[in-house]
This record gives C-alpha cells, sequence and structure tokens, in this order.
C-alpha cells in the first residue's frame, strides 16, 4: 500500500518546485481522498499482487488460488481486471524486448528513501526492473509507475515524480550492488491501462540533468521549507494543491481591474483570458470549500437549496396527450412535441398535470433576499 505523503515526496515534488510556498500553504491540511483515489490505491495493490502470482508454476497458482486471504482478482469488475493484467503485461513485455539481455533483478511496490534530498522524503516506485545488455555489458534501469485514472493524460516525459523515483532506486544499496560500477542508462514509463502508455529513455545529458543533480534538488526542497516561501500560481502546480480555496496568491489571478470606464479595452480581457484555466480551477475550489463548509460547520450569508431539473413530460402524458391534442401531440418522428410548443396548445393547469420537475442535486444560494440587494444598490446610488 502506498505510504500516506510526506510534506515532500516524489508524487508532489514538481508542485513543490513550481510553488515552494505549497508546502507552508498544505502542511497543516488533511489528507484528501475520494472513491477514484481509493480505488487506484486497490489497483496498485492488486498489480502488486498479480505480479507476484505470475511468478508461480501452474500447480502453486492453484494453492495460492485455495489459500490466499486476498487473490489479486477478488472483487473486481472485468474492465478493473483487465486494468491490472495489462499494467503487468506491459511489465512482462518489457522484459522481453531485447533477446540480448539478462534480467538482473526485478521489484515491485519498491520503497526509495530520498533522506538525501531531505529529511522526510520518501516513496515508492512501482515496478524496477534492471537488465543487461549482454552486448554493450550496460544496465538498463527501468522504473515504472502505474495510473489507473481514466481521464488525466500523465506523460512520462521530464515527470519529476518518476525522476525521483529513479533517483531513489540508483542510490539504493541493493541496486548499487546490482549495477556494480558498470556503465547503466535510465528509462522511464507512465502505464496508463485505461488511456495510454508512454516511455522516456534519458540521454547521457538528461541523465546528467535530472537525474545525477543532486545538490539542485536539495536546494529547492530546502526553499519549500523556508517559512517566507513565495506562492507561485500555476496549472501544474495548483492542479492537486489542497491549498487552492483560500490561496491569496491564486485569488489575485482574477483581475480586479481598476477603472471607472464602463467597458473593458482588448489587452484588459485578454489578461483575463490568459489565466482563464486557474480562473476556472480556483472557482471550482471555492464552491467546494463553501459547499463543503456549509455541511460541516456553516458558511455565513450562504445555504443549500435543491437544484431542480428543466421540466419534463410525466410518463403519464404519452397517454393523455394523445388524447387531448390527437395527431398535434406528436412531432413528425412521433416524438411528442416540445414543452415549448405544448404551453400554446394547453391550458396552465393540464401542463402541470403533465409535467414534472425532479430534484437534481443541489446548489449554493446566497441567503439574503434580491430584493434587498436591488434596493441596496439603488440607495447607494
Amino acid at each position: 500500500m502506498k505510504n500516506k505523503h510526506s510534506l515532500i515526496s516524489p508524487s508532489n515534488f514538481e508542485r513543490r518546485m513550481l510553488c515552494p510556498g505549497s508546502l507552508n500553504a498544505e502542511k497543516n491540511l488533511p489528507e484528501q481522498t475520494s472513491t477514484y483515489a481509493q480505488l487506484g490505491t486497490m489497483l496498485h495493490e492488486r498489480t502488486a499482487l498479480y505480479h507476484e502470482y505470475l511468478k508461480f508454476s501452474e500447480a502453486t497458482k492453484l494453492k495460492y488460488d485455495e489459500q490466499a486471504k486476498v487473490k489479486w482478482s477478488d472483487g473486481l469488475f472485468e474492465d478493473d481486471k483487465n486494468a491490472v493484467i495489462d499494467a503487468a503485461n506491459y511489465f512482462q513485455k518489457l522484459k522481453n524486448e531485447k533477446s540480448h539481455t539478462v534480467i538482473l533483478a526485478e521489484f515491485h511496490e519498491m520503497k526509495c528513501d530520498l533522506s538525501f534530498i531531505y529529511s522526510d522524503m520518501k516513496g515508492t516506485a512501482d515496478s524496477v526492473l534492471l537488465m543487461l545488455d549482454i552486448k554493450t555489458q550496460n544496465v538498463e534501469v527501468h522504473v515504472i509507475d502505474y495510473k489507473f485514472g481514466k481521464g488525466v493524460v500523465v506523460d512520462a516525459y521530464k515527470n519529476f515524480q518518476l525522476l525521483m523515483y529513479a533517483v531513489g532506486v540508483l542510490h539504493d544499496e541493493k541496486i548499487k550492488k546490482i549495477i556494480d560500477g558498470r556503465q547503466h542508462s535510465v528509462h522511464v514509463h507512465i502505464v496508463q491501462p485505461f488511456i495510454r502508455n508512454s516511455r522516456w529513455d534519458l540521454s547521457l545529458i538528461d541523465t546528467v540533468c535530472y537525474i545525477n543533480n543532486i545538490d539542485r534538488y536539495k536546494k529547492m526542497a530546502e526553499a519549500c521549507y523556508d517559512p517566507n516561501a513565495k506562492r507561485t500560481p500555476d496549472k501544474k502546480a495548483c492542479q492537486f494543491c489542497k491549498a487552492k480555496p483560500t490561496c491569496y496568491a491564486l485569488a489575485k489571478t482574477v483581475p480586479q481591474l481598476d477603472t471607472d470606464v464602463f467597458d473593458l479595452e482588448d489587452d484588459e480581457i485578454s489578461k483575463i483570458y490568459d489565466n482563464r484555466d486557474l480562473i476556472k480551477m480556483y472557482l471550482t475550489s471555492i464552491e467546494e470549500y463553501i459547499r463543503n463548509k456549509i455541511s460541516t460547520s456553516g458558511f455565513d450569508g450562504y445555504t443549500l437549496s435543491p437544484k431542480m431539473s428543466n421540466r419534463k413530460w410525466t410518463l403519464e402524458a404519452n397517454e393523455e396527450l394523445p388524447k387531448i391534442l390527437g395527431d398535434n401531440a406528436y412531432e413528425t418522428t412521433k416524438k411528442l412535441i416540445g414543452l415549448g410548443k405544448a404551453e400554446k396548445l394547453l391550458d396552465k393547469e393540464t401542463m402541470s398535470k403533465l409535467t414534472i420537475k425532479e430534484v437534481s442535486g443541489d446548489e449554493i444560494v446566497k441567503t439574503e433576499d434580491k430584493s434587498i440587494k436591488i434596493f441596496k444598490n439603488f440607495n447607494n446610488d
């Protein structure tokens, strides 16, 4: 199982680099989770189990199926089961990628100690594969991260979560013994069974810049722990930051235009448009923040109100409307006419009987009466 994320870890390292102040902003906030995150954690665990399962002989697999407390496939829907198999198959194919390589070692759910960068830094690499190229005597170090989300495409190229795992792997004592001073190359992989896979084979220059540059990472980590570390809003930095709703630096991306004119100039409009992603992200985060506050301790001036769907025909309307309107009850496709057209042909009472509005969740509404606000604005004038 994945460890609880520390204040600075491979999974949040890019966020810390882009916005050093995010560490202090998030440090006292509770961990957030969701059903999607919980499912992802479970699928990581099941993939590790499946890797172990694949090592068994057929006879041992039968014994495993009989004795295992938790089988790799227990309780999984078919899509999730296939995702686990696809993830593991990627690793198996990687092992057989070249005919002139020898498998030196493989690890799954490998703990990476990164305390040489900062004292509390650590992580868990999903899969690690070491292969020796017999022709060149080069050791290939492959680091794989499985992503089981269905919506966000993640790329291996310059992926700092993967790079931090690779750094941790190469500093591990057992890995050093396996490499035994031989020339080695680094290859990082993102495996997304529901979307697509990607791979980055680091060049020598890439390795120097992104793997061997430990002093650079140490300085970045130290900068994050500075109490006055700057907050720098950025689409990537803010995406998974828990401090979005209360972050003043992010709020400032919504322009407060100091002008007395009625119409905005093009350059002022462009400032707003250029920040559209951050503004959307910020507004979504404060909506979630207000909604949670209303549900728990309350949020002054706002409440949750049932949100009604648009009107639609009741089931009875399929029988009653043709009785009332005859052929006029249908469009040319023999589908009931739209509500707008029906309102011209029927009285309000009949429309009320044959239509319905359903509750479709709730919405945040201001508790202040609209008419009061209008009068306030009028009086201010």
